[in-house]
């Protein structure tokens, strides 16, 4: 698709990418001025309940939603926590109250798709999406919330926050802003960054679920990504040791890979390699091509792509399968699909020193 190639192009340009430059790069700079000029006469305004903002410098695909999943579990129990986001691909406008104390009031047209996946996966959830994320975060005081995290919030310099910044495990070749390379901010702005995680911070660990076990978590209300939970309670891959090996080898030819990363091994075969179908509407979908030997065939779509069911459909009977592999992304905007579906869970262990820096600020701010 044209989308996917210019996506691909912003982070791995080919020659003739570069051969643009010439038009792209004065667009580049414009853009990177009118950025610099939009954060210098910004006035932060300051609220009653501290705010945490998970952002990046780069067009998707850093890792944001994770890890305001893993803040959200991590803080929700000692302070009532409001996830805001703006809501990309949603079909509604302005303020909108997407779950509260994990009661879900909309379906993924309206709440759009990130958003519906906090809703689906977090126990107890509370989600609000707005493009106005001060009216969201006024919203979440007028409804006793005692901390709010921004998903994406980083460019919101009119709100008084603490910025985390992820970088991208493969950064853009070039250092150029838009419409040139990747990147929404120029690379300086990390400097501007409260927190910048770095690798030993974030443990990462991925399972595979099937959307029947999924389905029997969530109507129970039992925690669906606990790091704890043995592969053997969740619906595993039927995938030969060699395959395995395949995918494994696949991270660390992508550097993909952190040293604690890792892939849960299944212990038991519940669906087959040759059934199933690899569909995904992610930023950056070759980040997923360590899971390419789980599937027959593979399916990318542009980042918040609305699914047809039809379309959907006919990609099974063409490749002649009965099973999709997606991520929790995915999920959301597949559920309602009459076919097999299995999920890939991403969960985040977040390190002693993380949690303390958000602790320290989430303490300060409510001295003051």
């Amino acid at each position: 698709m044209f989308k996917l190639l210019i996506e691909r192009n912003l982070y791995d340009p080919s020659p003739a990418w570069l051969a643009l430059g010439v038009i792209l790069a004065p667009l580049s700079l414009l853009y990177t001025l009118i950025v610099c000029i939009k954060r210098l006469f910004a006035k932060p305004q300051k609220f009653k309940i501290p705010i945490i903002s998970v952002g990046n410098l780069t067009l998707g695909g850093s890792g944001k939603t994770p890890l305001v999943r893993a803040l959200f579990k991590e803080f929700n129990g000692e302070f009532k926590t409001c996830i805001i986001l703006r809501g990309y691909g949603r079909k509604s406008r302005g303020l909108l109250e997407v779950a509260l104390g994990g009661r879900i009031l909309c379906d993924v047209e309206q709440s759009g798709d990130e958003a519906m996946e906090y809703a689906l996966f977090l126990r107890g959830a509370n989600v609000i999406v707005s493009e106005d994320r001060a009216a969201g975060i006024l919203r979440a005081q007028t409804l006793g919330f005692e901390l709010v995290i921004l998903d994406d919030g980083f460019s919101k310099f009119n709100i008084s926050k603490f910025d985390i910044l992820l970088r991208p495990q493969s950064a853009p070749k070039l250092p150029f802003c838009l419409p040139f390379a990747a990147y929404r901010y120029p690379p300086f702005f990390y400097k501007f960054a409260d927190f910048i995680p770095a690798p030993s911070d974030i443990a990462q660990s991925f399972k595979i679920v099937s959307a029947a076990d999924l389905q029997s978590k969530l109507n129970g209300a039992d925690e669906i990504l606990n790091p704890a939970d043995e592969i053997s309670n969740f619906a595993a891959d039927k995938i030969s040791d060699s395959n395995l090996n395949r995918a494994a080898d696949k991270i660390s030819d992508l550097n993909l890979k952190t040293a604690e990363d890792k892939i849960s091994s299944p212990k038991e075969a519940s669906f087959e390699r040759s059934r199933t179908i690899l569909i995904s509407a992610i930023a950056k979908p070759w980040r997923l091509e360590r899971f390419l030997p789980l599937a027959k065939a593979h399916a990318f779509f542009p980042d918040h792509y609305d699914f047809k069911k039809e379309q959907i459909l006919e990609l099974l009977r063409r490749e002649d399968a009965e099973h999709i592999l997606c991520t929790a992304k995915d999920y959301v905007k597949l559920r309602d699909l009459s076919a097999e579906i299995s999920v890939i869970l991403l969960n985040l262990k977040l390190s002693e020193n993380f949690i303390r820096k958000i602790q320290n600020y989430i303490n300060q701010a409510m001295i003051k």
